[in-house]
């Protein structure tokens, strides 16, 4: 695998509710400016047609689908690797569906795991039963949404399967912003890999609860030592763009050969002594 670094980039905008048009206007803005800075690989926040419907609004999917196909155009225009989540519709269920396309064709769906059961996000969506793992032609890449992060058990996953580059498409909210510093760096430390954060900017009200959320922003881009190596603030809309080098998980796992030291045959046993606990 060639491993010259090569710039990666994260959109982050105050994604319109319901309003995919809005948005793929922003993200194609966006797009293009990370291509003309040389980007391979973008990533945009979660759901970033049409932010969070409320139930019976599921009328939108239909013009969020198109939006999508749009942003497949637009990655096969501009030569891109694209990834983000959306809203999918799928045998009669809705999901928040990670996506990731490279130059226009999608090479496939993650269904979120782990919904946001606070803000009702269990209400509109189904639960994803699956984790999300491709060879591209840019590395090894893993993808978890949002809430995902505060799961460990499943970002571990892909220790094992020597992710590269683990993208995180994201609406967190400006209250708990020193979570997202935390949990992105951890992640990305302990399983030796990139991490590309896009998180959504800007200010909501939950179609659910009705309460107005201040979203953190806070696009990242982390190495596998846990170093920020760059990061927005939560303005309004922004551009973040970085150098990935690969060859820098290579070099995290000869100083720090942590895997040869893993016994999962005992933490198969030590899970399943907590399983069978009443």
């Amino acid at each position: 695998m060639n491993l010259s670094p090569y710039t990666v980039a994260a959109l982050q905008w105050d994604v319109r509710r319901c309003d995919p048009e809005a948005n793929l206007a922003i993200a194609g803005d966006l797009l293009r400016e990370a291509s003309r800075r040389g980007a391979r690989l973008a990533l945009l926040p979660e759901m970033w047609a049409t932010s969070f419907p409320a139930p019976g609004e599921e009328g939108i999917l239909a013009e969020a689908s198109r939006a999508q196909e749009e942003l497949g155009r637009l990655s096969a225009e501009l030569n891109l690797l694209v990834g983000g989540s959306t809203a999918l519709e799928e045998g009669g269920r809705v999901f928040n569906a990670g996506f990731l396309l490279d130059r226009g064709r999608n090479l496939g769906w993650y269904r979120k795991i782990h919904l946001f059961r606070r803000a009702g996000e269990d209400r509109v969506f189904s639960q994803g039963d699956a984790p999300f793992f491709l060879e591209t032609r840019l590395g090894r890449m893993g993808m978890v949404v949002c809430y995902d992060l505060r799961f460990p058990e499943l970002t571990r996953w892909f220790y094992p399967r020597k992710v590269q580059v683990l993208l995180v498409p994201a609406q967190w909210p400006l209250a708990r912003r020193n979570h997202f510093h935390l949990l992105t760096r951890a992640r990305a430390l302990e399983n030796q890999c990139f991490l590309l954060a896009a998180g959504r900017s800007g200010m909501d009200k939950s179609p659910v609860s009705g309460k107005t959320t201040r979203f953190a922003g806070s696009s990242r881009l982390v190495s596998p030592w846990g170093d920020v190596l760059e990061e927005l603030d939560p303005v309004e809309e922004g551009l973040l763009v970085g150098t990935l080098d690969l060859s820098l998980v290579e070099s995290a796992e000869r100083e720090l050969p942590q895997r040869g030291d893993r016994v999962p045959g005992l933490y198969r046993k030590i899970w399943k002594s907590w399983e069978d606990q009443p």
